[in-house]
């Protein structure tokens, strides 16, 4: 049995009497009488006055003191400022993604025509994609995406560093080649192919 303490409130203020302080003081409440809690999640919509990007990472470092890991659940911007909604997008993404404690994003909704608030979605009711559904794009599949074209060293020994995820390796030697599957996580990996 597992258990995932969710809330809406993880960026909603701070100091003793804030919504924030409740949902920790919660989970840690839960936690300290044996609760099986294996996760946070916060859902993340956001509307009106996003929380600043500095405080949205002092918020992740408070919870990640209680030792658990943390995934937004629910996110979305509902506002009629593309501007805004393409670069918090960005931003907030950039900090969650940077933060050791958080183990992943999830969009709440992403097409106009079923989105909860539509001024939200990511793309338009035509599938045209919008300036804050690129800037997710743009995120997700070239700036946090690895490619990598290079050759061994005389040892045979070839390394990279790239962003965890699912890879297809081919490797091309003497005329030879091999394509290879491999999931790069945290822990990194070694990967060896003989031809």
């Amino acid at each position: 049995m597992c258990g995932f303490v969710g809330n809406r409130q993880m960026f909603h203020g701070e100091g003793p009497n804030a919504a924030s302080e409740a949902f920790y003081n919660n989970v840690k409440f839960l936690q300290e009488n044996g609760a099986p809690i294996d996760a946070i999640g916060e859902q993340g919509h956001i509307g009106g006055t996003p929380p600043a990007i500095p405080k949205v990472i002092e918020r992740l470092n408070r919870f990640a003191e209680l030792g658990l890991p943390i995934q937004i659940s629910e996110f979305d911007i509902n506002s009629n400022d593309d501007d805004l909604k393409a670069r918090y997008l960005s931003d907030f993404m950039t900090a969650v993604f940077s933060h050791p404690a958080t183990v992943g994003f999830l969009q709440w909704g992403f097409w106009e025509a079923q989105h909860w608030f539509p001024a939200a979605a990511l793309w338009n009711r035509d599938w045209t994609l919008r300036k804050h559904g690129k800037a997710f794009t743009d995120l997700v599949s070239k700036t946090w995406w690895t490619n990598f074209d290079g050759k061994t060293a005389p040892d045979g020994v070839s390394k990279l560093r790239g962003f965890c995820g699912d890879y297809e390796i081919t490797i091309t030697y003497k005329g030879k080649t091999s394509k290879q599957q491999y999931t790069l996580d945290n822990q990194g990996g070694v990967l060896v192919v003989k031809l």
